[in-house]
């Protein structure tokens, strides 16, 4: 996913660079026509809106799932470090989810990163139920609690990363 967005930068950036300021109307590929207004509003929607975001937090949060139970507190840290990322750039691209969003990332997220630092699957899995009604409750407020979360039950094809000692 961060390659995309890598990708679109640069398109935008070179793409950017080589306008010239008396054009008013510029091609840049296929997709990418337009004046300047245009230009940037075609980068917008491919970055989508807070949709976007939630892909990428529902992976994290399945694989920070199944790190706590591998017990591989590294890499269970770094997916909550993740869906707090991506939850920041959904609301910076969606203002309106950003209330909601912090309240997520406040209490939720620090009793859930308590229970990574404290390296105890039991503590872990308390808190993970947790974080799961707090997923549920930021649905329910932003009026999609037809969007279910729960705790995952099986791996769904995913690399199973041990811990490295």
């Amino acid at each position: 996913m961060r390659k995309i967005f890598f990708a679109i930068a640069i398109v935008a950036i070179t793409a950017g660079c080589s306008m010239q300021n008396n054009e008013n109307e510029h091609e840049h590929g296929s997709w990418l026509k337009g004046d300047k207004e245009h230009f940037v509003e075609a980068i917008e929607r491919q970055f989508d809106g807070f949709s976007r975001a939630m892909v990428e937090v529902h992976y994290r949060y399945d694989e920070l799932y199944w790190a706590g139970q591998d017990q591989n507190w590294q890499y269970a840290d770094y997916q909550l470090e993740h869906i707090f990322e991506a939850i920041e750039k959904g609301y910076e691209r969606r203002p309106e989810h950003k209330e909601s969003a912090l309240e997520f990332l406040g209490t939720p997220t620090d009793m859930m990163q308590q229970a990574i630092d404290s390296k105890n699957l039991q503590q872990f899995n308390q808190a993970f139920i947790m974080y799961n009604a707090a997923c549920q409750s930021c649905h329910i407020k932003e009026e999609v609690a037809f969007i279910k979360t729960i705790v995952p039950d099986k791996r769904l094809g995913h690399t199973r990363f041990q811990a490295v000692n």
